[in-house]
């Protein structure tokens, strides 16, 4: 069994911290080897973290692109997230003339192709993919640095006042982790882009997991079947404070294992008994799932492709997804 985080390729130690939790190894698609941030490099050294490299071929060429790219976008000076818009056609660059005109004359000159030519869209979704990376990786920081100054401005105030935090120590793992994922800038974009990614690989997860509703709900909405797996329809589920707790997942992921590979319907289906601790933090936990589906299928029908991609998942018959919500 093997849970994807889906669909951005970065993921900060906070939530890999507590999706691993809740199922155990993650999984995080890459768009190319050269751009792994730093914050997951200890994850993965430790076999927690799986990172896949789903398009090697393209390496070099990415890598030539995103150069270019980048000098582009610091020579006009405009924010990460007006680069993606514009990048996708969905918007010019605020005081710039002919963007368009501009845009269209890069993709050309980094894609190498006459202008009847269309884009390679493997490439071009790498592409993308990477940029947004950095978008991420900077939105995350930002509010890491605000966070950590809001809590050293509370334990100022509270030392002031000659209070302390409750719990002494042990507070500091207490600390709520907000899970959500970065600004869901783009959503749509980033769906088709990671999927394009996905069916690349020849040996597809099983779980899907995001904290995107709008990503879940896009997937999840007008599939053939689809439903709720009874039980998990937004359920209040506790996680313990520590940041790593050895076999925390292991009963979970055998319920989802027996769900994974039954046949049948699951509107009757045994519930999985969730534990009531009041004294442990909560997440909202939604789990849906696709009967007798493959998740190439699943991907590929959100990119209106009609022929069947490589990528197998020999160990499931059906398929799950997970929303995650603070």
């Amino acid at each position: 069994m093997n849970t994807a985080f889906f669909p951005f390729t970065f993921i900060c130690p906070g939530l890999f911290n507590l999706l691993e939790s809740i199922f155990g190894t993650i999984t995080v698609y890459q768009p190319l080897s050269e751009i792994v941030p730093e914050t997951m490099k200890p994850f993965q050294e430790d076999n927690r973290l799986q990172i896949r490299f789903p398009v090697p071929d393209h390496e070099i060429e990415l890598q030539r692109h995103l150069k270019e790219y980048r000098k582009w976008a610091e020579h006009h000076d405009f924010s990460q997230k007006e680069f993606l818009k514009f990048k996708e056609g969905m918007g010019p660059i605020p005081g710039e003339a002919h963007t368009f005109k501009i845009r269209d004359e890069i993709l050309h000159r980094v894609e190498g192709r006459t202008p009847h030519a269309a884009p390679d869209p493997l490439l071009t979704a790498c592409l993308f993919l990477a940029l947004a990376q950095e978008y991420d990786s900077r939105h995350i920081q930002i509010a890491d640095d605000l966070a950590q100054f809001k809590k050293r401005e509370d334990s100022l105030f509270m030392a002031l006042r000659g209070e302390t935090l409750p719990g002494g120590d042990k507070s500091e793992e207490m600390i709520p982790i907000n899970p959500g994922a970065p600004e869901s800038v783009m959503i749509p974009e980033r769906l088709n882009a990671w999927s394009r990614l996905l069916i690349e690989d020849d040996s597809l997860p099983t779980i899907y997991v995001t904290t995107s509703k709008e990503a879940f709900q896009t997937i999840t909405e007008g599939a053939p079947g689809t439903g709720i797996l009874p039980g998990f329809d937004a359920v209040s589920f506790p996680l313990t404070p520590a940041e790593r707790v050895p076999g925390a997942s292991e009963h979970l992921m055998s319920y989802l294992k027996t769900v994974s590979t039954s046949a049948g319907s699951f509107e009757n289906a045994e519930k999985y008994q969730i534990s009531d601790n009041q004294a442990e933090r909560h997440i909202t936990l939604t789990l849906a799932v696709f009967p007798d589906t493959l998740p190439g299928e699943i991907f590929t029908r959100h990119l209106k492709k009609n022929a069947l991609p490589p990528g197998k998942c020999p160990d499931c018959r059906n398929t799950l997804m997970a929303l995650i919500e603070d």
